[in-house]
């Protein structure tokens, strides 16, 4: 099965506003409640603090993150 797998990818940027209206009114009544339950969750690579901003960038130009990299403040 994992022969046949696909990740598939958009920008909404180039989409007409009611596409975008349309697309973040889907993820507010289908993903939402999801992610507030605990049912699923983002991946988090790293965590910087937010005085190591040109850090964390450098970090994801390098294309070293495998998930979303976080500036805590």
């Amino acid at each position: 099965m994992t022969k046949r797998l696909q990740v598939f990818g958009s920008v909404l940027r180039s989409r007409p506003l009611a596409d975008k209206i349309a697309i973040t009114q889907r993820f507010l009544t289908k993903w939402l409640p999801l992610l507030v339950a605990g049912r699923i969750k983002p991946i988090i690579d790293r965590i910087f603090p937010f005085a190591q901003v040109a850090n964390a960038h450098r970090y994801m130009e390098e294309n070293r993150n495998f998930g979303k990299i976080i500036l805590e403040v």
